[in-house]
């Protein structure tokens, strides 16, 4: 398990619903003759849901996916997990089929469903052949808008979601996460854990997830992305179709306080009864509409995986780590670059030391052209190679229009990447780097004091 896992930026996904009137729609922006990617938006007048939809006629293969904000950002102590929570309950039942029926229906079409929560988005999707777009359409937007959270099912989905976070807290890199999550955000709701701790799900009734689903799950806090083998106006017809009977509703203000300036190094540390040491170090970063994010996404990349800087010199040369590497949290407010090393007690101050030189050399020196173009072409080809999933696709493109960045990102982002210089990876260390302002999290087997 390494800490990528555990870090994974927030991803996106679809839904649909059942049919009534339809609505007038009001196409807000379409793909132009040079878009490579030929996504087309349209937002319903009356409810504010925004739908992508691109034509992929490669497959008989359809995704229907939807994203909300909420997640963690929208959680506090008293109700952290709650997100989570109702995510699984959306596959124990609508308020007009069971949880075994959602089951069987999709089963017998061949299709899929998964849900999932992240620090700032909940989000579900479908997938199905090309003839079961209806059906998709329909099933996704009933398990999505009209759960049933059936009280039979509530005490099975705590008791799973207990497991879940007994399972992650014997995970070093996960207690590692949790430790450098809180001794960075103090007041930020990032700090805490997007299933939750064992209290607070313990706490969760159904009436705070039909409150939190009430306040949150409604269409103009959404976006919906149809990528596949359809034609855009018959997808357009079935959302209209479905989704005219829910009504916008003004989203509750969320009173999330600003984290101050780190001025201090930070060092926290937590002994378990393993034979490894797990070390994350960090930074305060950016959010995800930032003018840097291409800069911080090259400069991780250069310093992660087999042949980086980090790993070669920590783990290859110096015989200091089982893995090392870098990598970038964001979102809707201000996140995180955390380095990270697998090492063990005994070369644990050794490796603290290599990490922090590897940091300094980054401010001081420029990294290698070699460096820096094997960075660039990987992360444009692993990108290109994602787009070719309708799934992955269609969560990119949502995502990026629900937090702001707009689909067109998608198309913006290759010539971004491209565009960063050895100099802009030197300016965001120096920047971002603070020498003496850091968060550090030691976890697992500790040297003797």
């Amino acid at each position: 398990m390494t800490a990528k896992s555990y870090f994974k930026q927030d991803k996106a996904v679809s839904a649909a619903l059942v049919p009534p009137a339809a609505e007038e729609v009001k196409p807000k922006a379409a793909s132009s003759s040079k878009s490579e990617v030929k996504i087309k938006k349209w937002v319903l007048e009356d409810n504010g849901l925004t739908l992508l939809v691109r034509e992929n006629h490669q497959l008989p293969l359809v995704t229907v996916h939807a994203v909300l904000k909420g997640g963690v950002r929208a959680e506090q102590e008293n109700n952290n997990g709650v997100f989570n929570f109702i995510q699984q309950m959306l596959l124990k039942g609508t308020k007009s089929m069971s949880g075994e029926q959602i089951a069987s229906t999709l089963e017998s079409v061949g299709g899929h469903i998964d849900v999932d929560s992240g620090t700032n988005i909940a989000n579900c999707t479908i997938t199905v052949q090309q003839n079961d777009l209806g059906l998709a359409v329909k099933l996704l937007a009933d398990v999505l808008m009209n759960p049933g959270f059936p009280e039979t099912e509530l005490e099975n989905a705590r008791a799973k979601i207990q497991a879940d976070i007994s399972a992650q807290n014997d995970e070093l890199i996960y207690v590692a996460r949790k430790l450098f999550m809180k001794a960075l955000f103090r007041q930020h709701p990032y700090r805490l854990p997007s299933l939750g701790t064992e209290k607070s799900v313990a706490g969760i009734s159904r009436d705070e997830l039909l409150k939190m689903h009430n306040d949150y799950y409604v269409p103009n806090n959404m976006v919906l992305s149809v990528f596949g083998d359809v034609a855009a106006d018959e997808v357009l017809g079935h959302v209209k179709q479905v989704w005219g009977q829910f009504k916008a509703k003004d989203l509750p203000p969320l009173d999330i306080t600003p984290e101050g300036a780190l001025t201090e190094k930070r060092l926290v540390q937590e002994a378990a009864d393993k034979e490894q040491t797990v070390l994350l170090l960090g930074y305060p970063g950016i959010d995800i509409l930032h003018k840097d994010r291409y800069a911080f996404r090259v400069l991780t990349y250069i310093l992660s995986g087999q042949g980086s800087r980090v790993f070669d010199n920590l783990r290859e040369k110096q015989g200091l780590a089982y893995y090392a590497g870098a990598f970038m949290f964001s979102g809707i407010d201000p996140g995180a670059c955390i380095f990270y090393v697998g090492t063990t007690a005994e070369k644990l101050k050794d490796a603290r030391e290599g990490l922090l030189l590897e940091i300094d050399r980054l401010r001081e020196e420029l990294v290698t052209d070699d460096e820096l173009n094997l960075a660039q072409q990987n992360i444009i080809g692993n990108q290109l190679i994602a787009r070719q999933q309708n799934q992955s696709f269609a969560e990119e493109a949502a995502l990026d229009e629900l937090l702001g960045l707009g689909y067109e990102e998608i198309e913006r982002f290759k010539q971004g990447i491209r565009q960063i210089t050895r100099e802009d990876i030197k300016r965001i260390a120096k920047e971002y780097f603070t020498k003496d302002a850091y968060v550090s999290a030691t976890v697992g087997d500790l040297p003797e004091q």
